[in-house]
């Protein structure tokens, strides 16, 4: 009798959890007072950012994704020579493209400088101004800034690009 008494209680709080799982992992919800829920995909990536362009009212990105390795050690033994603390690799120049959230943030480490010639690190800029650095039009105006030269670290919300972030290379 206590066995069945056991296994009543397993039974009553484990059949929510399974068929939660069930709801959750076939995205079908076959009884109204389950709440299906939605997954979000987040991924961060490092690359070189190619070009960032406009079409049809929205912003695209097109960048070439290095692998950042800051562990000198590993560096010198997989590569040779290295600069500083890290080293970057960029086994394959497959360029990947992705649309850019309206509400996307762009942080920068050395887009401008404060009054003592430092950084303004995490400078947050509207993403055109951004877009005109990176495709050179915006040289002539502020040419202590190359764009193009730096990486970037893009965090991706369901394949739709929500951060950009400058990585800071001594």
């Amino acid at each position: 009798m206590e066995n069945k008494k056991r296994f009543l209680i397993l039974i009553i709080v484990l059949a929510p959890l399974v068929i939660g799982g069930i709801v959750y992992y076939t995205g079908k919800n076959s009884n109204p007072s389950t709440e299906v829920i939605s997954t979000t995909t987040l991924e961060k990536q490092i690359g070189s950012i190619k070009s960032i362009y406009q079409k049809n009212g929205k912003y695209y990105l097109d960048i070439d994704y290095v692998q950042w390795i800051s562990n000198a050690k590993t560096c010198e033994t997989r590569y040779g020579e290295y600069n500083n603390d890290y080293c970057i690799i960029n086994d394959n120049s497959l360029l990947r493209t992705f649309s850019i959230s309206n509400d996307v943030k762009v942080e920068l480490q050395t887009y401008s400088h404060d009054v003592s010639g430092g950084y303004v690190w995490n400078q947050v800029i509207p993403l055109s101004i951004f877009a005109t650095a990176l495709n050179n039009s915006y040289v002539e105006m502020h040419p202590e800034y190359p764009a193009r030269n730096f990486l970037y670290w893009i965090t991706l919300n369901n394949g739709v690009i929500t951060n950009i972030v400058e990585q800071y290379q001594p």
